[in-house]
Protein backbone atom coordinates (compact mmCIF):
# COMPACT_ATOMS: atom_id res chain seq x y z
CA UNK A 1 0.00 0.00 0.00
CA UNK A 2 0.97 3.26 -0.97
CA UNK A 3 1.58 5.50 2.73
CA UNK A 4 2.18 8.69 0.54
CA UNK A 5 -0.46 11.28 -0.53
CA UNK A 6 -0.97 14.88 -1.13
CA UNK A 7 -4.02 16.62 0.37
CA UNK A 8 -5.57 19.49 -1.43
CA UNK A 9 -8.40 21.46 -1.67
CA UNK A 10 -9.95 24.89 -0.17
CA UNK A 11 -9.77 26.28 3.10
CA UNK A 12 -12.00 24.52 5.70
CA UNK A 13 -12.17 21.61 3.85
CA UNK A 14 -10.46 19.83 6.18
CA UNK A 15 -7.10 18.41 4.76
CA UNK A 16 -5.51 19.16 8.29
CA UNK A 17 -8.27 16.90 9.72
CA UNK A 18 -7.81 14.47 7.18
CA UNK A 19 -3.58 14.17 7.06
CA UNK A 20 -3.77 13.63 11.01
CA UNK A 21 -6.16 10.84 10.93
CA UNK A 22 -4.52 9.19 7.81
CA UNK A 23 -1.12 9.22 9.77
CA UNK A 24 -2.53 7.78 12.60
CA UNK A 25 -4.00 4.81 10.68
CA UNK A 26 -0.60 4.22 8.89
CA UNK A 27 1.46 4.46 11.20
CA UNK A 28 3.51 7.36 10.08
CA UNK A 29 3.94 11.11 10.00
CA UNK A 30 2.30 14.12 8.11
CA UNK A 31 2.70 17.93 7.56
CA UNK A 32 0.68 20.55 7.15
CA UNK A 33 2.36 23.46 5.17
CA UNK A 34 0.76 25.97 6.49
CA UNK A 35 1.27 25.40 10.39
CA UNK A 36 5.02 24.74 9.55
CA UNK A 37 4.88 28.26 7.50
CA UNK A 38 3.42 29.65 10.99
CA UNK A 39 6.02 27.36 12.83
CA UNK A 40 8.85 28.85 10.76
CA UNK A 41 8.17 32.38 10.21
CA UNK A 42 6.33 33.09 14.11
CA UNK A 43 3.83 34.95 12.02
CA UNK A 44 0.26 33.78 11.34
CA UNK A 45 -0.72 33.69 7.89
CA UNK A 46 -2.48 36.84 7.96
CA UNK A 47 -0.03 38.43 9.45
CA UNK A 48 2.60 37.20 6.86
CA UNK A 49 0.09 38.14 4.13
CA UNK A 50 -0.36 41.43 5.45
CA UNK A 51 3.66 42.19 6.07
CA UNK A 52 5.21 40.54 3.09
CA UNK A 53 2.20 39.93 0.73
CA UNK A 54 0.38 37.42 -1.42
CA UNK A 55 3.43 36.62 -4.05
CA UNK A 56 6.11 36.51 -0.70
CA UNK A 57 4.03 34.01 0.75
CA UNK A 58 3.47 31.82 -2.28
CA UNK A 59 7.23 31.93 -2.74
CA UNK A 60 7.99 30.60 0.60
CA UNK A 61 4.71 28.64 0.60
CA UNK A 62 6.85 26.69 -2.77
CA UNK A 63 9.99 26.30 -0.65
CA UNK A 64 8.19 24.46 2.44
CA UNK A 65 6.74 22.14 -0.53
CA UNK A 66 9.68 21.29 -2.09
CA UNK A 67 11.50 20.74 1.34
CA UNK A 68 9.20 18.63 2.78
CA UNK A 69 8.44 16.21 0.06
CA UNK A 70 10.85 14.39 -0.12
CA UNK A 71 10.44 14.03 4.17
CA UNK A 72 6.56 13.66 5.00
CA UNK A 73 4.47 10.85 3.58
CA UNK A 74 1.32 13.11 4.15
CA UNK A 75 1.40 16.16 3.06
CA UNK A 76 -2.12 18.83 3.91
CA UNK A 77 -1.58 21.73 1.43
CA UNK A 78 -2.48 25.19 1.95
CA UNK A 79 -5.60 25.98 -0.20
CA UNK A 80 -4.00 28.32 -2.84
CA UNK A 81 -1.04 26.18 -3.31
CA UNK A 82 -2.26 25.25 -6.88
CA UNK A 83 -2.60 28.85 -8.22
CA UNK A 84 1.36 28.26 -8.49
CA UNK A 85 2.46 26.87 -11.85
CA UNK A 86 5.89 25.94 -10.17
CA UNK A 87 3.73 24.36 -7.31
CA UNK A 88 1.46 22.49 -9.29
CA UNK A 89 4.41 21.06 -11.07
CA UNK A 90 6.08 20.32 -7.58
CA UNK A 91 2.63 18.78 -6.92
CA UNK A 92 2.68 16.21 -9.68
CA UNK A 93 5.09 14.23 -7.77
CA UNK A 94 4.99 9.99 -7.93
CA UNK A 95 2.20 10.02 -5.07
CA UNK A 96 -1.61 10.33 -5.02
CA UNK A 97 -2.94 13.73 -5.13
CA UNK A 98 -6.19 13.40 -3.49
CA UNK A 99 -8.59 16.68 -3.68
CA UNK A 100 -11.11 16.92 -0.88
CA UNK A 101 -14.06 18.74 -1.89
CA UNK A 102 -16.94 20.60 -0.85
CA UNK A 103 -19.73 23.05 -1.20
CA UNK A 104 -19.38 26.56 -1.50
CA UNK A 105 -21.86 26.74 1.32
CA UNK A 106 -20.58 23.98 3.41
CA UNK A 107 -17.02 25.48 3.25
CA UNK A 108 -18.24 29.55 4.04
CA UNK A 109 -19.97 27.74 7.27
CA UNK A 110 -16.54 25.82 7.87
CA UNK A 111 -14.50 29.04 7.51
CA UNK A 112 -16.79 31.21 9.58
CA UNK A 113 -16.85 29.26 12.62
CA UNK A 114 -12.88 28.49 12.44
CA UNK A 115 -12.53 31.03 15.10
CA UNK A 116 -8.72 29.56 15.22
CA UNK A 117 -7.70 31.01 11.90
CA UNK A 118 -7.90 34.27 10.10
CA UNK A 119 -7.94 33.68 6.45
CA UNK A 120 -6.90 36.10 5.02
CA UNK A 121 -8.08 35.98 1.27
CA UNK A 122 -11.64 35.82 2.49
CA UNK A 123 -11.61 38.63 5.39
CA UNK A 124 -14.03 41.05 4.56
CA UNK A 125 -15.56 39.30 0.87
CA UNK A 126 -18.76 38.70 0.37
CA UNK A 127 -20.29 35.33 -0.56
CA UNK A 128 -20.10 35.62 -4.30
CA UNK A 129 -16.36 36.47 -3.98
CA UNK A 130 -15.81 33.59 -1.81
CA UNK A 131 -17.46 31.35 -5.01
CA UNK A 132 -15.54 33.19 -7.68
CA UNK A 133 -12.66 31.86 -5.54
CA UNK A 134 -13.40 28.54 -5.48
CA UNK A 135 -14.43 28.37 -9.05
CA UNK A 136 -10.87 29.36 -9.96
CA UNK A 137 -9.06 27.23 -8.05
CA UNK A 138 -11.33 24.02 -8.98
CA UNK A 139 -9.89 23.68 -12.63
CA UNK A 140 -6.49 23.38 -10.54
CA UNK A 141 -7.50 21.13 -8.12
CA UNK A 142 -9.32 18.59 -10.53
CA UNK A 143 -6.50 18.80 -12.90
CA UNK A 144 -4.10 17.45 -10.74
CA UNK A 145 -6.29 14.92 -8.81
CA UNK A 146 -5.88 11.10 -8.64
CA UNK A 147 -8.90 11.03 -6.35
CA UNK A 148 -11.52 13.14 -5.91
CA UNK A 149 -13.68 12.72 -2.69
CA UNK A 150 -16.44 15.15 -2.14
CA UNK A 151 -16.33 15.86 1.78
CA UNK A 152 -20.16 17.55 2.25
CA UNK A 153 -21.87 15.38 4.82
CA UNK A 154 -19.07 13.03 5.14
CA UNK A 155 -17.34 12.57 8.82
CA UNK A 156 -13.62 12.73 8.77
CA UNK A 157 -13.49 8.75 9.85
CA UNK A 158 -15.79 7.75 6.09
CA UNK A 159 -13.09 10.15 4.37
CA UNK A 160 -9.89 8.92 6.20
CA UNK A 161 -11.58 4.78 5.07
CA UNK A 162 -12.50 5.97 1.45
CA UNK A 163 -8.97 7.63 1.02
CA UNK A 164 -7.18 4.31 2.13
CA UNK A 165 -8.88 2.05 0.45
CA UNK A 166 -7.82 3.72 -2.62
CA UNK A 167 -4.55 3.63 -1.46
CA UNK A 168 -4.39 -0.14 -1.41
CA UNK A 169 -5.36 -0.56 -5.14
Amino acid sequence: MDTKCLLIGFMGVGKTTIAKLLAKELATSYIDLDEKIVETTKMSINDYFNVYGEKAFRNYETQMLQYYLGIKPIIATGGGIVTSSKNRQLLKTNCPIIYLKADTETLLKRITTDSLTLRPLIINKTEEEINELVEYRRSFYEELADLTIKTDEKTPNQITQKILANLKK
